[in-house]
């Protein structure tokens, strides 16, 4: 069963991968997704899962600023 724990929990494995990996393109990836899935959450109503999301789409933010940097 797909949930928003389930999600969240990809996501931080993405924005990991990615910053080992020094990949911005798929930190820019993470961002979006979690952008974009914050919104629905906002839009749901559900603000508890959007502060996740956008959390996680800040550190994506952060981390492909960082790996953007060291190229």
């Amino acid at each position: 069963m797909l949930t928003t724990e389930g999600i969240l929990e990809c996501l931080r494995g993405a924005i990991a991968e990615g910053r080992l990996a020094g990949n911005s393109l798929n930190l820019r990836d993470a961002q979006r997704v979690a952008g974009f899935l914050m919104r629905a959450a906002e839009e749901a109503g559900d603000q508890t899962a959007a502060r996740s999301f956008r959390l996680l789409a800040a550190e994506a933010a952060n981390r492909q600023e960082a790996a953007s940097d060291e190229d």
